[in-house]
């Protein structure tokens, strides 16, 4: 094992050295190819190491367990947007949460890293979506690190990388740097706070204390119902606005469920809160290049020297039925509204899908859907258009 360390740290310097010798000219200026040379020599290193790790895991105890999973759709997309031709087109793409990871345990420590292999919301070719590490002390667990937060419960429509229901039913924030404690269901969890002021720009924000979570899941058989809450504040410090020394406040509340009776699985969440745009949740569907982008107006509104509450819920059920072990029959309605005593109207929106999964095997499977969204009319009254999807993911998962 000392030697396989020591041909990692020499491999990691003939790295180093190429890169600064030999392709730093070839790469300044060009943030692309740094990100992705960057990227080719943490797997180069990863790969070697991992090597090594499998190899002693038996004798130091480490349990190495490395995945890929490739992910992507095709068909067709009708999208019939508020002032525009309505349009029908095939899209065909692979998904943005395509992804590489590993999953390791020593000495009772856990980790998991994980990285997408496809482009993000910010464009990088490739980015980081799980790295964090737990510790249990009997039924006493810590988590520490970039997570998803306890709040996210998805339905399993799987239009839109997976999320097809994103921001029509459940809550995401994203995965966030957090600190989570966790007894028997029961959880705490420390969150990095979101400093969004919505459509206002102010000079400057104040954090006092991290986004906070609380709540607890009750599990039974194969079945669990959970609830909870989360608040963020910040202050702001702008002498330009009236409010400045404010503070702007926002929280969710939350029930999800998941119950299953043989075959069935009926499956669930509703959130309501104040100010979500603010508290960091998604405040616009989950979207791809093709679709609507439609943004619901749930931050708080600015008027004089006060801040105006939007108020915001959402919740989805998810019914799923297994007609055989590989195939898995499922349905899925979401909605979510949002109002402010400033707006004209209640801004709502609907989405519906049914599904299909197939496992050809353990490590391929093919999901036919099919997905209706609207997005009705907005806080003032204005029709904002609809879409629907047709079409299958392909899935192939190795290790």
């Amino acid at each position: 094992m000392p030697g396989r360390i020591k041909d990692a740290g020499n491999l990691y310097k003939k790295i180093r050295c190429f890169n600064s010798l030999k392709v730093k000219k070839i790469i300044r200026g060009n943030n692309m190819i740094k990100k992705l040379s960057s990227i080719a020599t943490l797997f180069i290193i990863l790969i070697f190491a991992s090597s090594a790790f499998a190899q002693s895991g038996a004798a130091s105890g480490l349990k190495f367990d490395p995945y890929i999973s490739v992910r992507a759709f095709l068909g067709y997309h009708y999208m019939d947007e508020a002032g525009k031709s309505s349009e029908t087109e095939l899209v065909h793409r692979l998904q943005a949460n395509t992804r590489i990871g590993t999953k390791m345990e020593v000495a009772g420590v856990k980790a998991h890293v994980e990285i997408g292999l496809n482009t993000n919301a910010q464009g990088d070719p490739a980015y980081l979506r799980l790295a964090y590490a737990t510790y249990n002390f009997q039924d006493f667990q810590i988590m520490v690190g970039q997570n998803y937060t306890p709040y996210f419960f998805p339905a399993t429509g799987d239009y839109i990388d997976d999320n097809g229901l994103g921001s029509f039913g459940h809550a995401s924030d994203g995965r966030n740097h957090q600190i989570m404690l966790s007894w028997k269901g029961a959880y705490l969890s420390l969150i990095e706070t979101k400093k969004s002021t919505g459509a206002e720009t102010v000079a400057d924000t104040t954090v006092i204390f991290p986004k906070v979570a609380l709540g607890h899941d009750y599990k039974f058989g194969a079945g669990m119902v959970g609830f909870g809450g989360a608040y963020n504040t910040i202050k702001i410090d702008d002498a330009s606005k009236a409010y400045d020394g404010k503070y702007l406040n926002s929280w969710i509340t939350y029930l999800r469920f998941n119950l299953a009776v043989e075959d069935f699985v009926l499956r669930g969440s509703a959130m309501y809160g104040f100010n979500t745009g603010n508290f960091g949740l998604d405040a616009r569907p989950a979207a791809n290049a093709d679709s609507i982008g439609v943004n619901m107006p749930t931050s708080a509104v600015a008027v004089g020297g006060k801040f105006k509450d939007s108020k915001h819920f959402m919740g989805y059920i998810n019914p799923m039925y297994k007609l055989s072990p590989s195939i898995l029959i499922g349905l899925g309605a979401g909605y979510a509204q949002v109002d402010n005593s400033e707006y004209a109207k209640t801004d709502r929106q609907v989405a519906y899908f049914v599904n299909m999964k197939y496992d050809i095997n353990k490590y391929f499977h093919i999901a036919p859907e099919f997905v209706y969204r609207d997005f009705m009319k907005d806080e003032n009254g204005a029709k904002q258009g609809s879409e629907f999807y047709a079409g299958a993911k392909v899935q192939l998962d190795v290790f």
